[in-house]
């Protein structure tokens, strides 16, 4: 049990952003990293959500939030399904 909890705490890490310091900073750093996540084709759509909060978004931008302040981290590839 400890190992395979070992095991996920790696592959954690392994998906966790380089962030700056600067919460401004590290906040950019993290919507660049979501964004570099998801299909091309879907950035465009996705950065304007993350960007002008009358356009839904809430749960990305939340999600942003967690990785750039909470020390959360994303898989490899974000299905297109959940954008």
């Amino acid at each position: 049990m400890a190992k395979a909890k070992t095991e996920l705490r790696s592959k954690a890490a392994a998906n966790l952003p380089e962030l700056s310091e600067d919460r401004a900073d590290a906040w950019e750093d993290a919507c660049r990293w979501l964004l570099e996540m998801v299909a091309p084709e879907s950035r465009p759509e996705i950065e304007q959500r993350l960007r002008h909060l009358h356009t839904g978004g809430a749960g990305l931008r939340e999600w942003v939030a967690t990785i750039a302040f909470r020390g959360g981290a994303m898989p490899s590839e974000v299905p297109p399904e959940l954008m």
